[in-house]
């Protein structure tokens, strides 16, 4: 892939310089190795790593990683783009992911490779359309999804699955359907950290990452209201 030719490493890297000075992000390298830990982001090779920490607010750290896949027809060279939101503050007393909507069939792949369950949207038929949420303990993660945080949720992923399927459709030269980009954007919500995860073929353009973080951010907040910690 021509991505990972020395040349285009190195115009990426500058477009990672350009995007953390945009967004006041330092370089946080030290952060590879918890974040892999952390999240299970298995053996891929982490070459950026970006975190913006302020008083009073939680953290920000987006990074890229190489995230290659063996299937048929051979390895598959791809990119993982994460977004990260760490708090001191707890806002959830779950854990759950909600994802863009793919079939039902993968939907039951997840639910049975994770042992959550997909909860039933009946009550927010717009918003199960087109979210998949997953959870363990099934009337706590329902009781968290108020209608503010299914309204960022829904934009939050919508705008993900849009980023995904414009980068897909530009590596393909042609239009390629969202729901046929393999992996969905999904966001990991935890007690205290949220995880955007976004899976692509070759890398998209970071500016609309920015918005991605701001949505997550907002998610942050609609949880903390949601679970009365809110101010």
């Amino acid at each position: 892939m021509a991505f990972w030719r020395l040349k285009d490493r190195d115009l990426r890297e500058r477009e990672w310089r350009a995007f953390a000075g945009a967004f006041e992000l330092e370089p946080a390298p030290a952060l590879a190795e918890t974040l892999r830990e952390d999240l299970d982001l298995g053996p891929g090779a982490i070459a950026t790593v970006y975190e913006r920490a302020r008083p009073d607010q939680p953290d920000t750290v987006v990074f890229e990683q190489a995230n290659d896949r063996d299937g048929p027809a051979g390895t598959l060279t791809g990119l993982r783009i994460g977004v990260v939101v760490r708090s001191s503050v707890e806002h959830s007393s779950v854990s759950l992911r909600a994802s863009a909507r793919r079939h039902k069939i993968l939907e039951g792949l997840v639910a049975g490779r994770s042992g959550a369950q997909r909860l039933d949207g009946a009550f927010d038929p717009e918003f199960d359309a087109a979210v998949s949420v997953y959870a363990r303990e099934v009337d706590q993660a329902t009781a968290l999804l108020t209608r503010p945080v299914r309204t960022v949720l829904a934009r939050l992923l919508g705008e993900a699955d849009e980023v995904v399927a414009s980068a897909t459709a530009s590596h393909a030269k042609g239009s390629v359907p969202r729901h046929a980009n393999g992996a969905p954007p999904s966001v990991a919500i935890g007690p205290l950290n949220l995880y955007l995860a976004l899976e692509v073929g070759v890398p998209f353009e970071l500016d609309a990452l920015g918005l991605l973080m701001a949505d997550l951010l907002s998610l942050h907040a609609a949880l903390l209201s949601a679970s009365g910690k809110g101010r």
